[in-house]
């Protein structure tokens, strides 16, 4: 009750922020779990568990009833005879038989849930990837805001020099190439996050861009996180990740199959009884009869089917065993690489908060000049958008780290909030 009442909060708060044009992550990542191959997923795994409880129905006594009526013209309606009969059998030893398709039906209900789990996991971290890149270019209109004033001035400035013959042409046409590449990045800007959004808009299982609220509502967490060491996140991933669950229940599901086949050659046990009563019919048909008997039966010869069959499973056992021992390995790999990147992307923040810091000051130094007229507007024009330009590179940085992070815990297990510890 009280996961059902979470979720419809969730739920109700995801519509107000479509409501009202903005959408946050944890929405986002909410959303995307509502994709029709998710749910195909979700039905996959309800036909499984109901597989596993007809498996389990092998168990279960066994009965049936029928009615026979005989008619004679020679004698009266009230003389015809009328048979009731029921008869029931319960299994009562098969070495094979339902114990073992029980557990291996079991076995297949857990390979769906992992592999739902799997695709549920890496749809979330992908649109956590993808609003981060698409949060990260909204934030660059403030420099392509900046861009335009400054690209406007200088490339009027530069014409005007060139008319007053105070440049040369080369000087002219150097400046003006410049000024084209700029224009090329301002024009191309609007399309870049249309891209972006696509992107997002699919992750999430949107049908089109225009799904998508105008704006996203995401607040970059610039605190530092408690690392662990790589020989720790390995052993969670191994603990966690669904696609080893998966191939370790795959594993078990072989080996039981092996192990049916070898214990094939044992008999099997059942037991039947009948009883039947018949009324209405002449003295000598009326009565009660009834039976019981067991039924034993054993296959010791098979042309070595079984045999083979068990050898077969224990090699898809190897196989699968070997598969998994590999997934690890790419865990690992992928796991150190990202652990790298995180320290890599640390030394750049700090790199990019010094210049953030350095073009602050030259920028209240520029603006001290241009109030005293020491330097022309296009100057400081320039110094604005330097420092635009390094502020943007600063918050480049750190949504590059929590990305990071978020592949991080991806590849942990804990694609739900991008937080090892959750």
């Amino acid at each position: 009750m009280k996961k059902n009442f979470f979720l419809t909060m969730l739920v109700l708060c995801t519509v107000i922020q479509l409501c009202r044009g903005s959408l946050s992550l944890p929405a986002a990542r909410e959303i995307s779990t509502s994709r029709p191959a998710l749910i195909a997923q979700k039905y996959s795994i309800a036909a499984n568990q109901k597989a596993e409880q007809q498996a389990f129905g092998g168990y279960l006594p066994q009965l049936s009833a029928w009615h026979n009526s005989l008619f004679d013209r020679e004698l009266s309606i009230n003389e015809s005879a009328h048979t009731l009969s029921l008869r029931g059998s319960q299994l009562i030893f098969d070495a094979n038989g339902p114990q073992f398709q029980t557990k291996i039906a079991e076995l297949t209900t857990q390979q769906t849930t992992y592999a739902y789990q799997a695709s549920s996991a890496e749809t979330r971290y992908l649109v956590a990837k993808n609003f981060l890149q698409t949060w990260l270019l909204e934030q660059k209109k403030a420099y392509i805001e900046k861009l335009t004033d400054y690209i406007t001035l200088l490339e009027k400035k530069n014409n005007q020099l060139l008319e007053k013959k105070i440049i040369n042409q080369i000087s002219w046409a150097a400046t003006s190439a410049s000024i084209i590449q700029h224009k090329a990045t301002i024009t191309s800007y609007p399309f870049t996050i249309e891209s972006a959004r696509s992107s997002l808009a699919q992750s999430m299982g949107y049908a089109s861009v225009s799904a998508l609220p105008a704006t996203l509502e995401y607040t970059l967490n610039t605190e530092n996180r408690t690392k662990k060491t790589i020989a720790e996140y390995i052993t969670i991933a191994y603990n966690n990740r669904a696609e080893l669950k998966s191939n370790q229940a795959h594993e078990k599901q072989y080996e039981l199959l092996a192990q049916s086949n070898k214990q094939s050659y044992l008999p099997s046990v059942s037991a039947h009884g009948s009883i039947s009563k018949t009324f209405a019919g002449a003295a000598q048909q009326r009565g009660v009869s009834s039976s019981v008997g067991f039924n034993i039966q054993w296959n010791f010869f098979d042309g070595l089917q079984h045999y083979h069959a068990a050898g077969a499973a224990n090699a898809q056992k190897l196989r699968t065993t070997f598969e998994r021992q590999e997934l690890k390995n790419s865990i690992t790999q992928a796991i150190t690489a990202t652990y790298n990147t995180i320290f890599i992307t640390e030394q750049m923040i700090a790199a990019a908060q010094a210049q953030t810091t350095a073009q602050l000051c030259l920028l209240e130094e520029a603006k001290m000049q241009y109030e005293n007229g020491t330097i022309d507007e296009t100057t400081y024009l320039n110094q604005q958008l330097q420092y635009a330009a390094a502020s943007y590179e600063l918050c480049t940085q750190k949504v590059n780290l929590e990305s990071t992070w978020q592949t991080l815990a991806w590849q942990c297990g804990y694609p739900a909030s991008g937080v090892i510890d959750e």
